[in-house]
């Protein structure tokens, strides 16, 4: 009887607990180091993981903040345990998200002639700048809107039928963005959507093969070196990724502009010489 009553009032482990020893295990940290990072004590922690002891509203912020969680993430932890989300997720094209939207569109025409493109967490293009449209129908001769694959970055890049054909260096170019990307998934495991297309990326003709090459993507270079081809010509891009630093919104936390520059002045020409010739004004 003894033993039947200790199993009816055994603590079951809640969902907030059983979330956050997920996040934990995935940040390869212990119990004491998570308590310590969160100025708590381990005995605290291991109650809370196992619903012994239902957190504050305070510590499930103080948690997540020292597990690095993405603000999306974080509203789940926030009603798995029992309150109200905190972080809004604003959308393209609402009122709410105007101002930041608005910022984003002035930086994507500000880089013209040159290319750039908004991103989300999964790489489909939200926004494209006209120099990205007068790039990529130069290197394919045709518009950007002939397949719905080419709306995702990835998509785009590595699939035979996008701008694969024209990646000069493709096996670097494969190796350092798919180290990018796994990258992200590592820093949000939870993101199911990238998963997916990882997937269906690492299926493309060609991809794996590229990405079990022997040379080692170079991590501490911020930025990515393209060559590509544009009919009998070659030109040599720098990509370069920008976020928003201190972002209250949990969409606009995973928004990012994928920026294009010239590697050299034969490049620099060419854009340039391509815009002026389709009428975008070019500043000097």
């Amino acid at each position: 009887m003894a033993t039947l009553i200790t199993r009816i009032h055994k603590p079951c482990p809640n969902p907030f607990g059983i979330l956050l020893k997920e996040w934990r295990r995935r940040r390869g940290l212990s119990q004491l180091r998570l308590s310590y990072e969160a100025d708590m004590s381990s005995r605290h922690l291991s109650f809370v993981e196992t619903g012994r002891s239902e957190p504050s509203r305070h510590l499930v912020l103080k948690l997540s903040e020292a597990l690095d969680i993405p603000l999306r993430e974080r509203n789940v932890l926030l009603e798995a345990a029992g309150y109200a989300s905190m972080y809004p997720a604003g959308e393209l094209g609402e009122a709410e998200f105007s101002a930041v939207e608005g910022i984003i569109d002035s930086m994507l025409e500000r880089h013209e002639p040159y290319s750039a493109l908004l991103l989300n967490s999964r790489w489909d293009i939200l926004k494209a700048n006209r120099g990205h449209f007068l790039l990529w129908e130069a290197m394919t001769g045709e518009p950007l809107q002939a397949s719905a694959d080419r709306h995702n970055l990835l998509m785009a890049a590595f699939h035979p039928d996008g701008l694969r054909p024209n990646i000069v260096n493709w096996d670097q170019v494969v190796r350092a963005t798919l180290y990018r990307v796994k990258r992200e998934l590592a820093a949000n495991p939870l993101n199911e959507a990238l998963q997916t297309l990882v997937a269906e990326v690492m299926d493309l003709p060609g991809v794996r093969v590229a990405w079990a090459g022997d040379s080692i993507p170079d991590t501490s270079s911020p930025v990515l070196s393209l060559e590509l081809r544009v009919g009998r010509r070659t030109i040599r891009l720098n990509s370069v990724t920008t976020t928003i630093g201190t972002p209250l919104d949990a969409t606009a936390q995973e928004l990012r502009i994928e920026s294009f520059f010239p590697a050299d002045r034969e490049t620099d020409e060419f854009i340039v010489a391509l815009a002026r010739r389709e009428g975008i004004g070019v500043r000097a």
